[in-house]
């Protein structure tokens, strides 16, 4: 099967959900090729694209797959017809409506994966329409698509458990101290999780735990005083390696988990330790910490004394970190996300253009197609 991705150039957990499908695909016998909408060349999107060029980590894994940045419906249709391309999965709303105009023009297939919580119906009703399939990261980002819950996957971000792995037993022998960190993007309400923490931190030191507190990402508009901060890492690996417990949410935590972190739910609400018994059959609370999920409110005591149950017991320490090892490989493993994608995939045939009925119209030059209600 040849399918085209196509998105938005800018770095974030979208971006990397893709490069995860770009790295991993062609294992499961999909050839993948990639399409970028360049929307504004003359804005700061031209400058991002222009860094991005020596930026090996941001555009790095489409290197290996034919890739185009476009700015038209026409310039899009003519890759994928260069590609022969079967199947369009769009992950950037901003890209919704170009991969629709070309579905449908070459009548084959398009799944669009829903990576937040937005009105989605209302901005793109005719995107949602025609999909094959819709994907949600979580339930909370069927949000606004509750009309078509036949076509939804919830399939989480999967993380690739080989690059992201421990190394326990060289960190339990050179530690001296409870290395806690605070990894992730966050902006808005969920910046208010690390504040907390951070008021965590001073308490602990105030009874005399010894605490080491790395902060690694960038918390939008929140000001630390206990953290030694990092700020973004392309390459957190390392650091993650030599930590004991981390806070956070989403991808991040995940990640943190996989490099044998004790791992903590915290963003907008606090969820506490992430336990093995999260994952039980249909009840699976997800790792995240968006205000849709209603956490309950982080509480500073609360939190220290989470942290503190394993200041002085590094046996029930290593026990733990194992652990969490161990559902990180059990359950955020990039290849069962891959797996869960191509089944959808395979479920997407194509379509008999005689049940479609989208008014698709032409104006103006060639180049600009028109595709009634939906935003672009």
């Amino acid at each position: 099967m040849r399918v085209l991705l196509t998105t938005y150039l800018l770095r974030g957990g979208v971006l990397t959900h893709v490069w995860d499908l770009v790295n991993h695909l062609g294992e499961a016998g999909i050839s993948v090729s990639v399409a970028i909408l360049r929307k504004h060349p003359d804005t700061a999107t031209a400058r991002v694209i222009h860094r991005a060029k020596t930026l090996p980590s941001l555009i790095g894994p489409i290197e290996k797959v034919p890739f185009m940045y476009y700015q038209t419906p026409q310039e899009l249709f003519d890759f994928c017809q260069r590609q022969q391309i079967q199947l369009i999965h769009s992950h950037s709303r901003l890209a919704f409506s170009s991969s629709l105009q070309v579905a449908i023009r070459k009548k084959i297939p398009l799944i669009v994966t829903l990576h937040g919580v937005f009105p989605w119906h209302r901005h793109y009703p005719s995107t949602l329409k025609y999909a094959k399939k819709i994907i949600a990261i979580g339930p909370a980002q069927t949000k606004g698509a509750e009309q078509y819950q036949d076509k939804i996957s919830i399939i989480p971000n999967g993380i690739d458990t080989k690059h992201f792995c421990s190394n326990i037993s060289r960190s339990r022998q050179t530690s001296s101290a409870l290395k806690v960190i605070w990894f992730g993007r966050t902006n808005g309400a969920s910046s208010k999780g690390i504040t907390i923490l951070d008021e965590a931190i001073k308490i602990l030191r105030k009874r005399g735990v010894k605490v080491a507190a790395w902060l690694i990402g960038i918390p939008t508009g929140v000001t630390v005083e206990q953290f030694k901060v990092f700020g973004w890492c392309d390459n957190p690996v390392p650091i993650l390696q030599n930590g004991h417990i981390a806070f956070g949410h989403g991808r991040a935590l995940r990640e943190a988990m996989a490099c044998g972190n004790v791992g903590f739910l915290l963003g907008h609400g606090y969820g506490g330790q992430v336990d093995k018994t999260w994952f039980k059959d249909d009840n699976i609370i997800p790792i995240s910490a968006i205000p849709e999920y209603r956490l309950p409110k982080p509480n500073a005591e609360q939190i220290a004394n989470d942290i503190c149950r394993y200041a002085k017991n590094s046996a029930l320490l290593y026990q733990e970190r194992l652990k969490a090892r161990d559902i990180a490989v059990k359950h955020f493993d990039v290849r069962q996300m891959i797996a869960e994608v191509v089944n959808v995939y395979q479920g997407s045939a194509p379509y008999n253009s005689n049940n479609m009925r989208l008014n698709l119209g032409r104006s103006g030059p060639r180049t600009q197609w028109w595709i009634p209600n939906d935003k672009s």
